[in-house]
């Protein structure tokens, strides 16, 4: 049934026929709606709500031949707990390429490893770590 929604006259259940019609032609179906509808849900109660989140950074001294530092955050649940790797800047020299990483070492330790291409320079690594409720 194809209708102009847009037509003068056309009745509630007659734009609401026209919308359906067009959802199954696009391979929409009652079924899926559902399980969209409840999606968010799903979601939100995996996560449930931020507790709170921890920005910083993290300096690791490779000139001092150390690979690693540490950061201390305040105790979080490891199991509901996301840590991002914010990305890194490097001291100096901008023809170095840094690698870094971050791990949750536990509760309240943030490790972070850098390494760079040549030489031995200083490397900031930031990190977010947000903690979600149970």
């Amino acid at each position: 049934m194809a209708l102009n929604i847009h037509q003068v006259g056309a009745t509630v259940g007659e734009i609401e026929d026209a919308v359906q019609e067009g959802l199954t032609a696009q391979g929409y179906t009652t079924a899926r709606a559902t399980k969209v509808d409840s999606l968010d849900a799903a979601v939100t109660s995996r996560l449930g709500a931020i507790v709170g989140i921890d920005r910083g950074t993290i300096l690791v001294n490779t000139s001092s031949g150390s690979l690693t530092n540490t950061a201390t955050v305040g105790a979080v649940n490891t199991s509901r707990a996301v840590l991002s790797h914010l990305g890194h800047t490097i001291g100096s020299n901008s023809d170095v390429i840094p690698k870094s990483r971050i791990t949750l070492t536990n509760s309240t330790t943030i490790t972070a490893n850098a390494e760079t291409s040549t030489g031995a320079y200083d490397v900031t690594v930031s990190y977010e770590l947000v903690e979600y409720g149970g």
